[in-house]
């Protein structure tokens, strides 16, 4: 945790990555300067295609904001406080279901997982629902322990914050925990388990609905095609096909693949400590406690499987879960209580996991036949099947020297895991652009009729919080032109130009429109500031 928390150091540093931390950002925003703290619609890019998502986390955002002020820290501070929470509740999650030892591996693999760290650097929902769902979960099985309805209370009220930070997800914490006591495993005390668990559930919806009620009768339809039709039913019917697989028959298994990615060397620990679970009558008979976390990740990867929407950031909330059951056979490992072979397939597992998950040639040809839209890399099936054998080879060796030395063979390849994590997790303080920074003050203080955009990439999204550019905000009018899919003319940016506008000129356009564009600009007087990426033109009239 304290080495996870001096990344705070750098929270600030680096621009918002576009697209979803400029939007949420934004709504925080509004929360700051103009108190909309129910209501964002009016002020987001894509009004309620954004506005519908509960505003737990843009409260907390715009809280913030009022205190420091409408900046990068500010908006990513809750989101890089509940992803350090998520370590300690990891920890005892684990200490509950395998021992203190174990629940030490889970949090220490939480804590350096780059991925999760990275998400717990970003303006945006992924790491505070990890968090809430996680003290959800926790809470329940608290509950397991000491049956007494105020652990039930507290579980509801997870629950629901849970519910106030993103759409669907929490509920899978109903879903596992209603199969757990409905299971064998939950019969001495059903009943009590039952009504425990109705009402943490209606205490999670009375602490969500409020808000949902109010967007509802204040948008009616709009407001419910939205959270229910285009967030979950049809985004993946043709909405967002840059990030949608095609018809691969085995793309189902893509979230496997970004499980071994994120997980690296401690993937192999995952996937035997969950196939142990499941496949042990004392889960199924005796330990409810273990059977709802073993459904909340097979439940979770069986509904990213179905779902055509694929995206790697979806797995963030499981990732606790998945560390929470690697650490039991971690622990494990590193106490010699696995035979001499089952110790050398792990080992040789894990150094192939730590491979397939840092070089995408590695996996390029396998992430080819699961979604051959995604394929990185273009190394051919002969680096992968040398990087195994390597695996292979290395496991036969660590085979004779677990037997010889089990202790400081397992120290040596735990610590060798954990390392690769941890360089990976250091390099998320230090991951970012900072092409907004020189334009930030220019942004922020020019008064402008509009602003045009000549970009080779999607709206800049920082563009609109840096500018807050939506009607709530009485922003200026914006125009975005992209070469790619529209022509851009010249005169007509001039002349814009010369009426006020600001304009935003992306370097990585084709080249000869940017210079044509630039000595144009130029030419029609006014000051040029410049970035890594972008140049923008401002008419020295237009204060």
């Amino acid at each position: 945790m304290l080495a996870s928390a001096l990344g705070l150091v750098t929270l600030g540093r680096y621009d918002l990555r576009p697209w979803d931390e400029p939007f949420y950002a934004l709504r925080a925003r509004a929360v700051a300067e103009d108190n909309a703290w129910l209501d964002q619609n009016d002020y987001c890019p894509h009004r309620m295609a954004n506005a519908c998502y509960p505003p737990l986390f843009v409260w907390l955002a715009g809280a913030t904001m009022k205190l420091f002020g409408p900046n990068e820290f500010a908006a990513r501070l809750w989101a890089a406080l509940l992803g350090l929470a998520a370590i300690p509740v990891a920890y005892l999650l684990g200490t509950r279901l395998y021992g203190r030892t174990a629940g030490l591996y889970a949090a220490g693999a939480l804590a350096a997982l780059p991925n999760f760290v990275r998400v717990s650097r970003m303006a945006q929902f992924d790491a505070p629902v990890a968090f809430f769902v996680l003290l959800t979960f926790w809470l329940w099985v608290e509950y397991y322990r000491n049956r007494r309805w105020l652990t039930a209370v507290l579980c509801g009220l997870a629950f629901g914050l849970a519910l106030m930070t993103k759409i669907a997800v929490p509920f899978v914490f109903v879903a596992a925990a209603a199969a757990a006591v409905l299971s064998p495993s939950g019969r001495p005390n059903r009943m009590r388990d039952v009504g425990a668990l109705a009402l943490a559930a209606g205490i999670g919806l009375a602490v969500a609905a409020p808000w949902h009620v109010y967007m509802y009768a204040k948008h009616g339809d709009y407001f419910l095609e939205h959270y229910a039709g285009y967030v979950m039913l049809y985004r993946g019917d043709g909405i967002a096909p840059q990030i949608q697989p095609g018809e691969s028959p085995l793309r189902f298994l893509f979230y496997y693949n970004s499980a071994v990615t994120f997980l690296k060397g401690v993937a192999p620990f995952f996937f035997l400590g969950l196939a142990a679970l499941l496949a042990s009558k004392d889960t199924w008979r005796d330990r409810p406690d273990r059977l709802v976390v073993a459904l909340w990740v097979v439940l979770s990867l069986v509904v990213l499987m179905v779902v055509r929407f694929k995206r790697e950031i979806y797995l963030t909330p499981v990732l606790a879960p998945m560390c929470v059951v690697a650490g039991g056979w971690l622990a494990k490992f590193g106490r010699r209580k696995i035979g001499n072979v089952g110790a050398a397939v792990l080992a040789g597992a894990a150094l192939f996991a730590g491979a397939w998950a840092d070089s995408s040639r590695v996996r390029g040809p396998f992430v080819g036949w699961i979604t051959p839209e995604f394929a990185e890399g273009n190394g051919g099936w002969l680096l992968t099947v040398a990087v195994a054998a390597a695996a292979t080879a290395l496991a036969f060796a660590f085979y004779f020297w677990y037997r010889r030395a089990p202790k400081a063979a397992a120290a040596i390849l735990l610590v060798a895991v954990y390392v690769q994590l941890a360089s990976g997790a250091v390099g998320q303080f230090v991951y970012g652009r900072r092409d907004w920074q020189p334009l930030k003050g220019h942004l922020e203080d020019v008064h402008y009729p509009g602003v045009v955009m000549v970009t080779a990439d999607e709206t800049p999204t920082h563009l609109f919080y840096l500018h807050r550019l939506m009607p709530g905000f009485g922003g200026a009018e914006r125009l975005m032109l992209n070469p790619a899919w529209t022509r851009v003319d010249p005169a007509y940016v001039e002349e814009r130009y010369r009426e006020g506008y600001l304009v935003l000129l992306d370097k990585e356009t084709r080249p000869e429109l940017a210079r044509r564009l630039a000595a144009g600009l130029e030419n029609s007087g006014g000051s040029r500031v410049e970035s890594g990426r972008y140049i923008l033109f401002i008419k020295d009239n237009g204060a």
